[in-house]
């Protein structure tokens, strides 16, 4: 997700406006305003706004987080999604992204609320499992989803 960070001073003279980070310095002789483009995870850190004339220094911190969209991967034990009835059956869903994503799931469309946030179920496989299980991720970068379908052979 990108981010702009900018940092601005007022003074006479005007002063120089620096912005200092963990990968990175930009400075802005006799400008009151400075800006630093951040577009990567990496960029994530601590940055210091300092601005500077001849009469003081004055500087500011601050956190930035570059958030990361999410991603969804789901699968199914058994991989082909063919399950005997009574057996077992996991469906799995694998998330990526920052700030960590919430995990919703639907099965044949359905929410299925009491699985909120879970990354692995486990069913005994009944033929009310028949169908399209799926699972959405989101956070405040984005949403994703994947989904699988299931056959229960009895």
């Amino acid at each position: 997700m990108n981010q702009i960070l900018s940092c601005s001073a007022s003074g006479l003279p005007y002063p120089d406006v620096m912005i200092s980070g963990p990968h990175s310095s930009v400075l802005s002789p006799n400008i009151s305003r400075n800006t630093l483009n951040l577009v990567m995870q990496s960029d994530s850190g601590i940055y210091k706004c300092s601005a500077t004339n001849t009469h003081k220094t004055v500087s500011e911190m601050c956190r930035v987080d570059i958030g990361v969209p999410p991603t969804a991967k789901l699968s199914v034990i058994p991989a082909n999604g063919l399950v005997q009835e009574n057996d077992d059956f996991n469906l799995t869903c694998s998330t990526t992204g920052l700030p960590s994503p919430n995990i919703f799931w639907f099965e044949n469309g359905i929410e299925q609320r009491n699985w909120m946030n879970i990354k692995t179920v486990t069913f005994k496989a009944a033929v009310r499992h028949n169908g399209t299980f799926q699972c959405v991720v989101n956070n405040t970068c984005g949403q994703d989803d994947d989904s699988v379908n299931v056959k229960v052979e009895g």
